[in-house]
């Protein structure tokens, strides 16, 4: 199977602005740094990898990874569209973000057999979407939707295209950090 995975990362001094009342800049840096750099050790190991960025410091680090440019001002949505167009012919497309710090390669493989459906991993809360995998037949008109509710968003799509969706629950995808609780969490677990 042709497999793609495509991991979009803001500028590393951008990200986890949530995170400000618990790390300083230099520590949101740093713990995006060692994101990346986990999610692509893990990804590159897998399959193709795409790397959507603006960041010159993570086109710097992306390794086997192809870099695509972040179009200017775009939202998370609009840079996995210009990643998406990069791959239109494989056969399945995973969006991986980098702040799953749980997860391992096996969760990311046992997905794959699942790869003639639309395949949906929710967080914690089910509200958001950790883990988006298409299949060839959704990769061009799939309209992503990251963002508030994205879940809910992202099971209306798959309904709208009419392909067949299957929705996973995976614990070691399902623990993200994106607030305080969840970065004090990973720190206890850490220790």
């Amino acid at each position: 199977m042709d497999l793609r995975i495509l991991i979009p990362v803001k500028p590393l001094g951008e990200g986890k602005s949530r995170l400000a009342p618990v790390l300083d800049e230099q520590g949101r840096r740093a713990l995006c740094d060692g994101f990346v750099r986990h999610t692509l050790e893990m990804a590159t190991g897998l399959a193709p990898t795409l790397v959507v960025t603006r960041d010159p410091g993570v086109a710097a680090i992306a390794g086997a990874a192809k870099v695509i440019a972040e179009p200017p001002g775009a939202d998370l949505n609009a840079a996995l569209d210009a990643g998406r167009r990069a791959v239109l012919g494989a056969d399945a497309l995973l969006i991986l973000p980098i702040d799953l710090p749980r997860l391992h390669a096996t969760t990311l493989q046992r997905l794959w057999v699942r790869a003639n459906h639309i395949v949906l991993v929710p967080d914690r809360s089910r509200t958001g979407t950790n883990l988006l995998l298409l299949p060839r037949a959704a990769i061009p008109g799939f309209r992503f939707a990251y963002g508030t509710d994205s879940f809910a968003a992202h099971q209306a799509e798959a309904k709208r295209l009419g392909i067949p969706l299957d929705i996973v629950d995976e614990p070691e995808a399902a623990f993200d950090v994106d607030a305080p609780e969840d970065y004090a969490e990973l720190t206890r677990c850490l220790a």
